[in-house]
């Protein structure tokens, strides 16, 4: 009976322990992705701001006008790969994107641009597909997605 209390007593600290090495890789995680951004970005000459969320953007042309809003369906040009091989996984030249539907990382660039606005959205992992995968993109993947705004509601 001591025992099973002794072990009662000790699931609380070990659910500490494990939640703790867990945010311990997230951490290490983002900022190994962070590097790797950043690494690219240099190698590639390109002058990018980073986001409060952690994403990286390169404004090539601002366009003008407002900016779209979380909840906006946007008219689009864009591809997006993967960062470390440079692997396209999905391309489209003229697209409506319903924004809601879309990873984080990608919702939030887009929202940083005016219609007509054209650049590059770098995401780390953790706004992007995370720990999950599918047949183009593997599992904890930076993305790198190349946009053009055309038009929005």
């Amino acid at each position: 009976m001591i025992k099973v209390f002794k072990l009662l007593l000790m699931l609380p600290l070990l659910s500490f322990i494990m939640v703790s090495c867990e945010k311990d890789e997230h951490a290490e995680r983002a900022e190994k992705e962070r590097k790797e951004i950043l690494e690219y970005l240099e190698e590639h000459n390109l002058d990018a701001y980073e986001h409060e969320s952690g994403i990286f953007i390169v404004v090539a042309y601002e366009g003008s006008g407002p900016t779209p809003r979380e909840d906006s369906t946007v008219r689009m040009k864009f591809s997006a790969y993967t960062l470390k091989d440079e692997n396209l996984f999905y391309s489209a030249n003229d697209e409506f994107v319903y924004l809601p539907n879309e990873v984080r990382g990608f919702r939030l660039g887009v929202m940083e641009f005016n219609r007509g606005g054209k650049g590059i959205i770098f995401v780390p992992s953790a706004l992007g597909y995370g720990p999950y995968s599918n047949m183009y993109v593997d599992r904890n993947a930076v993305l790198k997605y190349e946009i053009e705004i055309i038009d929005f509601n």
